[in-house]
């Protein structure tokens, strides 16, 4: 059954940063490839910087040199990226890069290319996550409830509570994260606020029915999408933390706690949904989406 078309498709450099919209992108079994090849660690332990412990970082944007390759590639192999600040300053080099960012968040921090799958030690935090560790991850106050996080697989609860990323991958939980433009509306109607796209960091967004109330997506758990040649499984809710609420200097967006409130009462922080890479090949804008059950 057709249920809509990618309207859009993005993929984003550098973690946490805004990104570039493409007319297509290539999937492998840990997702888009050519998406969060870069990300800004820590220098004092090494974990991760993104924008839910370093918010500055979504006024900055990043786009590639060069088009990266069709195959995922690692360190040294990772094309070099331009990173643009909210005063339209560019810098190409890392050291231009590290130097500026650290000096615009606050404290040193520096730019780092996707390493491989097997080098856990990159990816694992330097002390494991327990619960406090999963709220402040997602931006919870001591006293909010934690979402509801049986909603998503146990194993990848357990990997994600000893790495900050799926080894080979600098996703936050799964390899894909898409919205639809029926969410979009729905959330804007019933809350009041703009909900823009640009705050949910998606890899691509399916254009549905936007006359009908609700969701669509959270009925598709389960289930399988054929999009183009691709196959896709519907995994989980997503979990959204606090980055949706976070301002976006170069996107026009100001910090919204009307978003995040909106989230936490009408969908217990989901929004969204998570995907894994049943088949590989290539989306495109413009491909039918179709719903497997």
């Amino acid at each position: 059954m057709k249920i809509g078309t990618v309207s859009q498709v993005w993929r984003y450099p550098v973690k946490s940063m805004s990104g570039e919209r493409v007319s297509k992108i290539m999937l492998d079994a840990l997702g888009a490839v050519g998406d969060r090849c870069w990300t800004m660690l820590e220098k004092e332990n090494g974990d991760i910087a993104w924008g839910k412990s370093a918010p500055k970082l979504m006024n900055l944007s990043a786009r590639y040199v060069a088009e990266p390759p069709e195959v995922r590639v690692f360190g040294d192999m990772v094309p070099q990226v331009i990173v643009e600040s909210p005063d339209g300053e560019l810098y190409e080099t890392r050291a231009e890069i590290d130097a500026a960012i650290s000096a615009y968040v606050g404290r040193p921090l520096t730019i780092h290319p996707l390493e491989a799958p097997d080098n856990l030690d990159h990816y694992r935090w330097e002390t494991p996550v327990d619960e406090a560790g999963i709220k402040r991850i997602l931006g919870l106050r001591a006293d909010e409830p934690m979402p509801d996080m049986s909603v998503s697989p146990p194993e990848l609860l357990g990997m994600l509570s000893e790495f900050f990323a799926p080894p080979g991958s600098y996703n936050d939980m799964s390899a894909l994260h898409i919205v639809t433009t029926s969410a979009m509306e729905h959330m804007s109607r019933k809350t009041g606020e703009h909900f823009d796209v640009r705050r949910f960091r998606r890899d691509f967004v399916i254009d549905t029915d936007t006359t009908k109330d609700g969701i669509p997506e959270f009925d598709w758990i389960g289930a399988r999408l054929k999009v183009g040649d691709v196959l896709l499984g519907v995994d989980a809710k997503t979990v959204r933390c606090s980055m949706p609420a976070r301002g976006q200097a170069l996107n026009g967006l100001m910090q919204s706690a009307g978003v995040a409130k909106g989230l936490a009462k009408m969908t217990g922080r989901f929004f969204g949904i998570s995907l894994s890479v049943v088949s590989e090949g290539v989306i495109n804008e413009g491909d039918a989406v179709e719903l497997l059950k």
